[in-house]
């Protein structure tokens, strides 16, 4: 019986980026290609998986395993900068008789779109199904060879051409498998990382985000995960003291959109951590409505040194147009408690939030201008403009009333801000430039000092 093969084709937006490769932690493997490459390994142990990843390969070999690769199923999971490129990839393969699968935050939201203008029976046929939200057992049934009516969370193009979205199914955190990192060398990956940031691998400690299941999104949140889900604090010390272990791991990026937003969850977690005597420096994401001294002291004692926060703005206007549910004021004592604690806080800004003027952005660069914070915590800051990433509010925001990109999968988002700019901020586009230019030189200036 011949052994069939699955390509996961990874060429991320970092490569695109020297901003990005600056303020990164380093080269990581993908990891919903590991999500999704250990549950198929797990079920089915004689699939050939392959992840073809351009930060190891290098772009000539990169292009060559596509050109030249016979896959039955290449999968990917594009974000909003790298979409277009993925559909380049995935035409290669297609051509190759791969079954070509998309799905992940930029695929969910349009995947009507997609089919249409990429599924069967389109001029651009390189895309063959859609699978929204968790992808594990769709993939597994695809592979397998089930019908397509019978697989959840598949969206599809029947033969009469109507687009079919079958019913979706959560799974539960805990039923997804341990990552199997033996799927890729990461001694690849530890080889390309700085000093600083060596021998770091990507990890998830849960699926979703609190704020997100109870008070509702951000409105340019787009990630596409149902409900909040955790996977038990023992099981994962458990796995980080496996993976200390076995590949001398010195680091965890949790990918994690909400790290402390389940309380009880939280306090678990930093109980158990005795179960795991040598402790990988952690870099976890957080809200800083959740940062308190006690709160604080907790993360450094699991070791987190690094956090990242959507700081956004320090404008209030601003934060409750954004649906933070942070002030000014809760975001400069959080990033301060941190600071303070020897946690680094990565302060994440936007310029050209939902009513932004010149006096907003004003009002961010002269409070973040008085925070007295770290070296390292100017280095890893960063600026960059309001996205309407598919799917978010802001996104139906804009389309409501910009109609010319209804029924498009691919965007000039350059355009679209300008689009934005013009009917949802008072400061004008090159207003905004200017001061997201200026907070950019404020936050480079204090990194020297």
């Amino acid at each position: 019986m011949r052994v069939k093969k699955i390509a996961f084709v990874y060429a991320p937006a970092v490569l695109k980026s020297t901003l990005l490769r600056r303020k990164g932690w380093g080269t990581m493997p993908p990891l919903w290609a590991l999500f999704l490459g250990s549950y198929l390994r797990k079920a089915l142990p004689g699939l050939r998986i392959d992840i073809l990843d351009q930060q190891i390969l290098g772009g000539e070999e990169f292009a060559k395993r596509l050109k030249t690769g016979r896959y039955d199923f290449a999968c990917f999971s594009p974000i909003f900068l790298t979409y277009a490129d993925n559909l380049g990839y995935a035409r290669l393969l297609k051509r190759n008789g791969a079954f070509v699968v998309f799905g992940g935050n930029y695929a969910t939201p349009l995947k009507r779109e997609i089919l249409l203008n990429r599924g069967p029976g389109s001029a651009d046929h390189c895309v063959d199904a859609v699978v929204q939200y968790d992808g594990e057992r769709a993939l597994l049934e695809l592979v397998k060879g089930a019908a397509f009516s019978k697989i959840n969370n598949l969206v599809y193009r029947a033969g009469s051409g109507q687009i079919v979205e079958n019913p979706v199914a959560t799974p539960d955190a805990s039923e997804l498998p341990e990552l199997d990192y033996s799927l890729v060398d990461l001694e690849e990956y530890f080889s390309r990382q700085s000093p600083y940031a060596g021998r770091i691998i990507p990890f998830i400690t849960q699926r979703g985000c609190m704020r997100a299941s109870k008070a509702g999104r951000c409105v340019f949140c787009s990630i596409k995960d149902r409900g909040y889900r955790t996977i038990s604090p023992d099981l994962l010390w458990k796995r980080i003291a496996r993976l200390t272990k076995r590949y001398g791991i010195r680091g965890l990026y949790d990918s994690s959109a909400d790290f402390m937003g389940g309380k009880e969850w939280f306090r678990d977690f930093c109980a158990g951590a005795s179960a795991c005597r040598e402790k990988p420096v952690m870099k976890v994401a957080l809200r800083l409505d959740d940062v308190t001294e006690r709160s604080a002291k907790s993360l450094r004692s699991i070791n987190v040194r690094n956090a990242i926060l959507g700081v956004e703005s320090f404008d209030d206007g601003i934060l409750r147009r954004l649906h933070k549910g942070c002030t000014c004021e809760t975001n400069k004592r959080g990033i301060l408690t941190l600071a303070k604690a020897g946690v680094v806080p990565e302060m994440y800004l936007l310029a050209g939030a939902p009513g932004e003027s010149v006096k907003s952005l004003k009002t961010t660069f002269r409070e973040l201008n008085s925070l007295d914070l770290p070296a390292q915590a100017w280095e890893t800051a960063i600026i960059h403009t309001m996205n309407m990433i598919p799917g978010s509010a802001v996104w139906h925001q804009l389309l409501g009333v910009e109609k010319k990109y209804a029924g498009d999968d691919i965007f000039d988002f350059r355009r679209m801000f300008e689009d934005w700019v013009g009917h949802f901020c008072s400061a004008g586009f090159s207003e905004i430039q200017e001061m997201k230019a200026a907070i950019r030189k404020l936050i480079a200036v204090k990194a020297r000092i």
